[in-house]
């Protein structure tokens, strides 16, 4: 049996009645057991899940009611498919093509392959950035055996908003962190410090170990460690700290210990992409005069954002990032923090304050 094809625009949508195609009557089947088996890429260029379901329905026909020597009688007929869903998906962020391709076998048999094209990962149940819209979707179901359903022949993905981001991104970066042979590396003679010094005085946190070390505190929405080996070997430590599910005026503070008392100027290496957003900055509760847009159309990272100089005391100290929009041209309100750095620095001229040039001495004769 040949392709079947169908297209339209589409907003995603999950599918729950499995009809047969052609039938009198609809067929309420029903998909379960689904399990993401893996994923790659979760957050980055290219996502990509292989996941399983188990789809079956059983139900009872009635044949009708006849005369016998004991009266009138009613027999029914009992019936039951089911079929096992293997399907790989992707989606790529730069051009927005979402691809998947299911291998039915069971009582149907057949391959099917969804495209479309979507501004957001559309097999994730929250994508960072809100949910999912999609256009010119087209399916093409080729069928070996068995019944063809009407949900084969829809222009629609089968995983759509099935995966949880959080479970992918678990998978994405333990794949990441997991080479086929690994060469076992030697343990350190020494606990490695989280926080590391410079000839120059700098003391520098990497965002992954703020997080993992429990320096930091949230109001409004979700942080986690995110694996950026995908996207090139400009992140340090090749991880970042990312903050993901908020939205104007949730707050983000990292805690940074400080152990001398002086000026410091303080910088942060960032993260920008296509679904970053606009925040504003506070170090110990001084603002900052900038504020940065993270949107780019690709995902870059920008090596030092120049919060300027404070003055700052011993102990636990708080550099404050807020939520305050977004570029027109983002999805979403993304932030992604690589490293803190605070160096020391000479105390900065008060306002009005100018330099004294000397002057030069009577000249002699």
């Amino acid at each position: 049996m040949g392709w079947v094809r169908f297209r339209r625009s589409w907003g995603v949508a999950l599918v729950c009645v499995l009809a047969v195609a052609g039938g009198r009557q609809a067929s309420a089947m029903s998909c379960g057991e689904l399990r993401l088996m893996t994923a790659s890429g979760v957050i980055g260029p290219l996502q990509s899940y292989v996941a399983s379901a188990r789809c079956g329905e059983e139900k009872s026909v009635d044949n009708g009611t006849k005369l016998t020597w004991h009266g009138l009688e009613s027999s029914s007929t009992n019936f039951s498919f089911w079929m096992d869903v293997v399907g790989k998906a992707s989606w790529d962020r730069k051009t927005g093509l979402a691809t998947e391709q299911l291998k039915i076998t069971g009582d149907a048999t057949g391959q099917r392959v969804a495209k479309g094209i979507c501004n957001q990962d559309p097999f994730l149940k929250d994508p960072p950035g809100g949910a999912a819209t999609c256009h010119q979707v087209s399916a093409q179901y080729k069928s070996s055996a068995g019944p063809i359903y009407e949900w084969f022949t829809q222009p629609s993905f089968f995983l759509a908003r099935t995966i949880s981001l959080g479970e992918a991104q678990a998978l994405s970066q333990q794949k990441g962190s997991s080479p086929p042979h690994p060469a076992p590396a030697p343990p350190p003679p020494h606990p490695m410090p989280h926080s590391l010094s410079s000839p120059s005085g700098s003391r520098v946190w990497e965002g992954e170990d703020l997080f993992k070390d429990k320096k930091v505190e949230l109001a409004g929405g979700k942080l986690g460690v995110q694996s950026m080996q995908g996207f090139g070997p400009d992140w340090s430590g090749n991880a970042q700290l990312l903050w993901g599910e908020g939205s104007v005026g949730a707050v983000l503070d990292l805690s940074v210990d400080v152990k001398t008392a002086g000026y410091y100027r303080v910088r942060l290496a960032l993260t920008r992409g296509p679904d970053f957003g606009v925040f504003q900055a506070e170090v110990d509760g001084k603002k900052s005069s900038q504020k940065f847009d993270g949107y780019s159309p690709r995902v870059t990272r920008v090596e030092a954002l120049d919060l300027g100089t404070f003055s700052l005391s011993p102990g636990p100290r708080y550099v404050s990032l807020m939520i305050i929009g977004k570029n027109s041209r983002s999805t979403g309100y993304l932030v992604g923090i690589d490293r803190v750095t605070l160096t020391p620095a000479p105390a900065p001229a008060k306002p009005g304050e100018m330099k004294r040039l000397k002057q030069p001495g009577p000249s002699r004769p």
